[in-house]
């Protein structure tokens, strides 16, 4: 599985952890996803109430903390 922030990818749990960290409070980031050749992206944000991240829709991704 491939994961990247951006465009750009994510090479381990320290480098994502702080990409949501640089990332402003309800700025739109593209998250994307590549697992057997199928991709996902999703446009998700910082959620600034308890910095997790969301969908549109504002349903909890995952938690950071």
């Amino acid at each position: 599985m491939i994961l990247t922030w951006n465009g750009r990818p994510v090479e381990n749990d320290i480098i994502l952890f702080r990409m949501v960290g640089l990332t402003p409070v309800d700025q739109i980031v593209r998250v994307g996803l590549l697992r057997d050749g199928q991709p996902l992206e999703l446009d998700v944000m910082i959620d600034p109430r308890d910095n997790g991240l969301r969908i549109d829709d504002r349903r909890p991704v995952f938690d950071v903390e």
